[in-house]
């Protein structure tokens, strides 16, 4: 008998449709059969150039651009050329604006990437002495992000 592996979402759609019903699951023989299986799976698409396998078409055709030279996403403001559309949109929403959706929740500074806020409240307020007393119950918490949110919690039961 020969199994062939079956795509992620029709996996996902038996769990959410059919989670009720007593659905058969393939049975392998040993480890090395079920193994041999999902190698199967990922081999599908293997890139020549690099080696580096993808379970998708998607992901695959998305890859092979990385290795060609053409880059035919260039940006109206700066000239910047890219390989990737998704590369294009990235460097238009980071570079050429002053939107900066993630704000620090112990100070006033906001980051246009989630990383640097990472990086920004690892070095700027590690070390930081916080009085993280609730005024309210008098409860103490690590830091003032943790504090916030018992406060913005329990102003919903005072």
């Amino acid at each position: 008998m020969r199994l062939v592996p079956v795509e992620p979402y029709l996996v996902n759609h038996c769990r959410l449709e059919h989670a009720d019903k007593d659905l058969p699951r393939p049975k392998y023989a040993n480890d090395q059969e079920q193994d041999a299986v999902v190698m199967a799976y990922w081999d599908r698409y293997v890139c020549t150039e690099c080696g580096y396998r993808f379970r998708d078409s998607s992901h695959f055709e998305r890859h092979k651009a990385s290795h060609k030279d053409d880059r035919p996403w260039v940006c109206e403001i700066c000239g910047k050329d890219v390989k990737l559309l998704d590369n294009s949109r990235y460097h238009q929403t980071w570079v050429h604006t002053d939107e900066k959706p993630f704000p620090c929740e112990d100070c006033d500074k906001s980051s246009k990437r989630k990383e640097a806020l990472v990086l920004h409240r690892k070095h700027a307020h590690l070390e930081e002495e916080i009085d993280g007393t609730c005024d309210k119950c008098g409860k103490v918490f690590e830091s003032l992000s943790k504090l916030r949110w018992h406060i913005s919690r329990i102003s919903i039961y005072i």
